[in-house]
């Protein structure tokens, strides 16, 4: 963010405490006074140990504590707060291949926002978890409803959760770009995977980059604020795929089933496979017969065989992405990352 950063403001300021205990305690001094903080513990999950505090409370120089700026202006759906649940699949490192699901959730708090001081402890009006709001009272399960955003007349109950078709469909009657919004997520995605790449990449050595690699799947929480801006709230490297209704089960079985087949994993005939010798020469012979094929459409470039094999197996892997869709590599976005790389 210090080299670009205009392009990365894509995440609320945050700070890793108590290593930089004595950074946020100057930021907050440079505040304003009705600015509101989340501290979040380094190692937890479901929502636990969360608190909202202002700029006068005091913080310990605790261990393992993430603070950031809150954001106190998050876009509302009927006075509720929410944040998307985003599943982003990393096929690939080195290079860099990036897909997102085109499906995900959308979490809403099970209480009305408020910014209102005394309300500050209240944790259903302020986390979107699903592992909190689920206690509420005033949760409400989707049953795959038409109007998960209940009537006018309030006969209807608010859904707890939607998909992304019922936010789309919201946004639609509101009057909002849902491809606006989508396409700056998708920014974000591709700008932290980049952000992470040299890490990832050099904790990686004598790990195959590409047939057999290993793959990532992340999910990314984010949040719109009342001007429609996304922010990167935070990326979980191991997204809960239990299903708590048959309306997750739904978009979870599609998203495992679409990445197993995507990244190639796929059923066989054991004895058939394993009851013959030459079952190696036969998946090679089936590689030489497609690279004849691509040969046969090169143009002016002449391609080794390494490079015509990466050709081969990027074009197969896109032809099983299923409900994903590539967000990059693109014609239309490698120059514009990169820059970033």
């Amino acid at each position: 963010m210090s080299v670009f950063p205009v392009d990365f403001l894509i995440t609320p300021h945050t700070w890793i405490l108590p290593d930089e205990y004595d950074q946020f305690n100057a930021s907050r001094e440079l505040d304003s006074d009705d600015t509101l903080y989340i501290l979040k513990p380094s190692a937890s999950s479901c929502g636990r140990g969360i608190k909202i505090i202002e700029k006068k409370t005091k913080i310990l120089k605790k261990e393992g504590i993430i603070a950031s700026h809150y954001i106190m202006n998050p876009h509302l759906i009927s006075g509720y707060k929410y944040d998307l649940r985003v599943y982003v699949l990393a096929t690939s490192f080195d290079p860099l291949k990036v897909y997102v699901f085109n499906d995900g959730l959308v979490r809403f708090a099970t209480e009305k926002y408020t910014t209102d001081p005394k309300e500050l402890k209240k944790r259903y009006i302020h986390l979107t978890n699903f592992s909190v709001n689920k206690k509420a009272d005033n949760y409400v399960v989707n049953k795959g409803a038409a109007n998960p955003a209940g009537d006018e007349n309030g006969d209807e109950e608010f859904c707890s959760k939607w998909d992304f078709k019922q936010l789309r469909k919201h946004f639609d009657d509101n009057g909002i770009n849902y491809d606006y919004c989508w396409a700056q997520i998708k920014d974000i995605i591709v700008k932290t995977l980049i952000a992470a790449e040299p890490q990832i990449v050099a904790s990686m050595d004598n790990v195959p980059t590409r047939k057999g690699a290993p793959f990532e799947l992340y999910g990314f929480d984010i949040m719109l604020d009342n001007k429609l801006k996304p922010w990167l709230i935070e990326v979980n490297v191991l997204p809960s795929l239990s299903s708590s209704s048959p309306f997750d089960k739904i978009i979870k079985t599609m998203l495992v089933c679409d990445v197993l087949t995507l990244v190639g994993i796929r059923g066989y005939d054991k004895i058939k496979v394993h009851g013959n010798p030459n079952s190696d020469d036969i998946d090679e012979e089936h590689t030489f017969k497609n690279i004849s094929m691509v040969r046969a459409l090169e143009g002016s470039e002449k391609l080794n065989k390494s490079e015509l094999n990466m050709i081969l197996e990027h074009e197969e892997e896109f032809s099983r992405k299923g409900q994903f869709s590539r967000i990059f590599p693109l014609a239309a976005n490698v120059d514009y990352y990169e820059k970033f790389f």
